[in-house]
């Protein structure tokens, strides 16, 4: 996943440095291409799988959805809860194959960590090039808890699972309404993924 990650973020840096943009289905495969240069039996990571399925939410589904919802401008609560959907769509299928689980909550423990992650981020960051790590490390290490916290308690709620069956080939299947769902979204939007 911080490969993928940071592959994107390189590529995106340096086509806003060279003033173009990259189409997102474009991005996603060169991330994918240069990901199984570096490293082939990384396609059977799950963490790369997961990272790379709720990317494609985000790049995807989440402006339309916004585009559907609000039009130009969503507020960030509206937008935070349109990412977090659109991610864990993306990965429903992977996840239910991979562990057999359904969680009917997990939208909501997204919903709930997502505000931490950038300041997770950055702090991660700022670390990185500090010489005095330590106060950044305390900091990060207390918010990285935090959302360790809320994952254990939403997952002590045994309500919030249904077992499904892991391993079951035909649950990818459930890609087909997916991109259905985002073809029509798209069409009733108009919305346009080409670099303006």
């Amino acid at each position: 996943s911080l490969l993928r990650a940071g592959l994107v973020s390189s590529m995106v840096l340096i086509a806003h440095y060279y003033g173009s943009k990259f189409h997102p289905s474009r991005l996603s495969a060169y991330a994918i291409a240069i990901s199984m240069i570096i490293n082939p039996i990384i396609i059977k990571s799950l963490a790369w799988q997961l990272s790379l399925a709720s990317y494609g939410g985000i790049m995807f589904l989440s402006p339309i959805l916004k585009e559907y919802f609000y039009g130009k401008s969503a507020s960030y609560i509206g937008e935070m809860i349109i990412v977090a959907f659109s991610a864990q769509l993306f990965c429903l299928p992977i996840t239910i194959y991979s562990f057999g689980e359904l969680s009917v909550i997990s939208i909501l423990a997204n919903i709930l960590v997502t505000p931490i992650i950038p300041l997770v981020m950055a702090l991660t960051f700022l670390g990185g090039i500090s010489l005095k790590t330590t106060p950044v490390a305390f900091f990060c290490k207390k918010l990285l808890s935090l959302q360790v916290f809320v994952i254990n308690r939403l997952s002590e709620i045994r309500w919030a699972i249904v077992p499904i069956g892991s391993g079951n080939p035909f649950i990818f299947a459930l890609y087909l309404p997916i991109i259905l769902f985002l073809v029509y979204l798209k069409n009733r939007t108009k919305y346009s993924f080409r670099p303006k």
